[in-house]
């Protein structure tokens, strides 16, 4: 349904649950502050443009930390815990983020 209903603004990232979740919730809970934690392929995958075009949220805050940090996970990838304004509007173009490092 969600799949279908905002596959438009979604593009390529609408087989990506989480860009399901965050595009709904920015569509029909407008001017809400969304958090979230994922990999960061919404800031960066070329599947993302479209949604990126679209969900123009802005990014007031991230917090990164190694994928192998959580349990059951091996691999060395970033996952990203985002805090989203929708009442400003702003295309994403660049982050400043908070690091955790392990070692």
């Amino acid at each position: 349904m969600i799949h279908e209903k905002y596959s438009s603004e979604l593009g390529n990232a609408r087989n990506e649950l989480f860009a399901q979740f965050l595009m709904r919730i920015y569509k029909e809970i407008p001017n809400c502050k969304i958090a979230n934690f994922s990999k960061l392929k919404n800031l960066q995958g070329s599947n993302f443009s479209q949604f990126r075009k679209c969900f123009l949220a802005k990014l007031e805050k991230i917090f990164m930390v190694p994928g192998n940090t959580f349990d059951n996970v091996t691999g060395q990838f970033p996952i990203g815990f985002f805090i989203w304004n929708c009442e400003e509007k702003e295309q994403f173009s660049h982050i400043e983020a908070d690091v955790y490092d392990k070692t």
